[in-house]
């Protein structure tokens, strides 16, 4: 049995296209996922149904706001109290999408199931690969996902303006769900501004000298940003405690970094020094070379060039040739 993890978008809907074409039966499960009392989701499901009803598939509602709230928000947010950088995104696919959810389908259908979604990523048995459009790769989110045996992409041959070419092709942009971006497809497009309504609490600011610079209410900035209530020119993040942050100017040293102590999450190949790795310390970065070593746990990733520096709690993707080998945590 096939389901298809639908949320109305441009790559969503271009995966059922494809399957349609295939001749392939699947049902199509929208997820709820709704942090606050509205009805956002009502309009986003209206268009869902009426591009059921267009390409004629069969489409499923799930609700999963409470599980979201309780596995997904509350350590997100007790995350970025603890002065720690978690990703949303990489909790959401890893707690909810592909374990939680495919748990929930196991014991409604009652039978083995075969999951597709929308993410750019090519799969090689089972393992996943860096996808041909290397801007929209996405396998970076996929980092922690412990197992790809029943997990299929589609669009990893893909470009995306070749996916918004056939959707528009075939007179479905009218159709499409604009919303279903940002983070989790919450409509969170501002992530600063979405950090900011729970992070209020005020905290000490010190300069890269260690003294006192003044209060602020920022708490939700990490390591590595800049720091936008500063009379210095261009100040960053450095350093982030509890109840303080340390910023200093762009070209100062400690923006940089060469090794990172990291906690391993996932392990799909054997790890091996002295060889050379490609690392991806998030979704919109380029690859840095890098040795992975662990003499004693935990394990210590050091790049061959200096980088920006990193903050606790971010995740580091690790490739071999472009295929996925590790997802690690930085402590």
């Amino acid at each position: 049995m096939v389901v298809v993890l639908y949320s109305g978008g441009l790559d969503s809907t271009f995966v059922v296209f494809l399957l349609k074409k295939l001749n392939v039966q699947f049902y199509c499960v929208y997820i709820k996922i709704c942090l606050w009392a509205s009805t956002v989701w009502l309009s986003e499901y209206c268009q869902c149904e009426a591009l059921a009803a267009v390409l004629c598939f069969p489409l499923l509602f799930i609700d999963l706001s409470q599980q979201y709230y309780n596995y997904i928000f509350n350590r997100f947010y007790k995350g970025y109290v603890n002065s720690l950088t978690p990703n949303p995104d990489i909790f959401c696919n890893t707690k909810l999408k592909f374990n939680y959810f495919a748990n929930y389908c196991l014991r409604c259908f009652g039978k083995p199931l075969f999951y597709f979604s929308g993410h750019y990523v090519r799969k090689c048995v089972n393992f996943i690969s860096v996808a041909r459009d290397l801007v929209k790769d996405q396998t970076y989110f996929l980092c922690t996902v412990f197992c790809f045996c029943n997990l299929f992409f589609l669009l990893g041959c893909f470009y995306k303006s070749e996916v918004r070419f056939f959707i528009t092709f075939l007179g479905l942009v009218t159709y499409i769900n604009a919303s279903s971006r940002g983070v989790c497809f919450l409509r969170i497009n501002d992530f600063a501004n979405f950090i900011s309504l729970y992070c209020t609490r005020r905290v000490i600011v010190y300069d890269a000298t260690y003294n006192f610079y003044g209060y602020t209410r920022c708490g939700y900035i990490t390591v590595g940003q800049r720091y936008p209530n500063s009379t210095l020119q261009h100040a960053y993040v450095f350093r982030k405690q509890p109840n303080a942050i340390f910023i200093t100017n762009q070209h100062s040293i400690r923006l940089l970094t060469k090794h990172v102590r990291v906690l391993q999450r996932t392990l799909f190949k054997t790890v091996i020094f002295p060889k050379v790795y490609f690392c991806k310390v998030n979704s919109c970065s380029r690859f840095f070379k890098c040795f992975v070593y662990c003499v004693d746990l935990p394990y210590f990733v050091r790049f061959v060039y200096p980088v920006r520096v990193l903050a606790k709690g971010q995740f580091l993707a690790i490739y071999d040739g472009g295929v996925l080998v590790a997802g690690m945590e930085i402590i």
